[in-house]
């Protein structure tokens, strides 16, 4: 046998399933026109349970064979058909077919995987049919088990980053940047939540750049001489929910939240904004514009917007993707390719006017983006870009946006 370092699993898997959809097709009962039975019919001829017979059907019409991974029956599901197969007087030869392709399918998931969700795992990585699919279904089930181990989970997670020219240097840029995090629900008593500090970075090698910031509610801008979190008031549940400061070795401070009940009696919506000024001059030596949204906690939907007036768009369009986090030894630095997952995230293209930004999950989206283009006195004309959507994103994870040049935003 070759080395597990050269083996070709997908070449080597792809031929057995391709053996293992000949060897249930030729022993299964066909109709009139000899193609092979539809899953209740196929149960209704041999005796089947419909979910048996609507997994060998799966198995045997996918158009990828390795896509038919997920759909192999388990050993027991394989000795009913086969029963089944032969009290209905299928030949011998036949039924020994499909017997030793699944022999040969239990050695190949023993050797490479020594698990069947393993294995299932690693072959939805070589196929795109389904893909999709397998891959939200693992990030449902990573939502609902991050949710228990954590014990913390959020309907909605929110990142909007406004880029806008700063007339008062030439070649500065404002950042309005509107983070919220929606029905955040504790599932067990005293767990931590915190609200990160927004920071810049030029490089992984540098540490986060302090940047000037104000509070665009000026209910909460306070006299500068301690720490606030800047929240939209109008936009978070009520009362509003309480903080504490606590220290933090990478931007000084973050805020967290104060202990409350557990479920829906201390469910809380906590929506921030502020404006950032970047300096041109900050990343003369970058050759990429990372815009990042970092999630650490459980959450139903990840929401990322980039609005960008049109004067300061760069040329091409800008890329989008996810990345892990877990090798990261600081949250939010720009990414590595090898950092890159799977992303079936929805891409559309927004603008900053009321209509043009409308968001179904929050309701209130696009007022609130009103309002914060009317505080700071900006027009919504000319402003443009994209929504990123992502059901159930992976803990912890950062979705990216990037454009060639300018500076960079790391949100958490």
């Amino acid at each position: 046998m070759a080395s597990r370092e050269s083996f070709d699993l997908a070449g080597v898997a792809g031929e057995l399933f391709v053996r293992f959809q000949d060897a249930v097709t030729r022993a299964c009962p066909t109709g009139p026109d000899r193609q092979m039975l539809g899953a209740t019919e196929l149960a209704r001829e041999l005796g089947l349970d419909t979910k048996l017979a609507w997994k060998l059907v799966r198995l045997a019409e996918a158009s990828d064979p390795l896509a038919a991974a997920p759909f192999v029956p388990g050993k027991g599901g394989v000795q009913i058909f086969a029963a089944a197969l032969e009290a209905y007087g299928v030949g011998k030869r036949r039924i020994d077919a499909v017997r030793s392709v699944f022999a040969e399918y239990l050695d190949l998931v023993s050797i490479h995987a020594g698990s069947r969700q393993a294995f299932d795992s690693m072959v939805a990585g070589f196929t795109q049919e389904y893909r999709e699919r397998i891959d939200l279904d693992h990030r449902r089930m990573a939502f609902i088990g991050n949710s228990y181990l954590l014990g913390v989970q959020a309907r909605v997670l929110l990142t909007t980053h406004i880029i806008m020219p700063d007339d008062r240097r030439p070649d500065g840029r404002q950042v309005a940047s509107i983070r919220g995090v929606y029905d955040l629900r504790r599932l067990r008593e005293k767990v931590p939540f915190r609200f990160n500090r927004l920071y810049a970075l030029a490089n992984a090698s540098e540490p986060p750049k302090a940047t000037p910031r104000l509070a665009i509610d000026p209910a909460v801008r306070g006299n500068g001489d301690e720490p606030r979190l800047p929240l939209l008031t109008r936009y978070c549940s009520q009362p509003l929910p309480e903080w504490s400061v606590i220290p933090s070795e990478s931007v000084g401070y973050e805020f967290r939240l104060v202990d409350g009940a557990v479920g829906n009696a201390g469910v809380v919506t906590c929506v921030t904004g502020e404006v950032l000024e970047y300096d041109l001059a900050f990343q003369e030596n970058s050759d990429k514009t990372y815009f990042l949204f970092t999630v650490r906690t459980p959450a139903e939907f990840a929401v990322f917007d980039l609005l960008v007036h049109d004067d300061l768009v760069p040329d091409g369009e800008p890329d989008f993707g996810i990345r892990s986090e877990v090798n990261s030894s600081l949250l939010g630095t720009p990414p590595q390719e090898s950092d890159a997952l799977p992303f079936f995230g929805e891409v559309m293209p927004i603008s900053a006017t009321h209509d043009g930004c409308e968001l179904d999950l929050v309701p209130e989206y696009a007022a609130m983006i009103d309002e914060v283009f009317s505080r700071l006195s900006w027009s919504q004309d000319d402003v443009h870009g994209h929504r990123v959507l992502m059901r159930h994103p992976p803990v912890p994870s950062s979705m990216v946006c990037h454009y060639d040049g300018a500076p960079s935003a790391s949100s958490e």
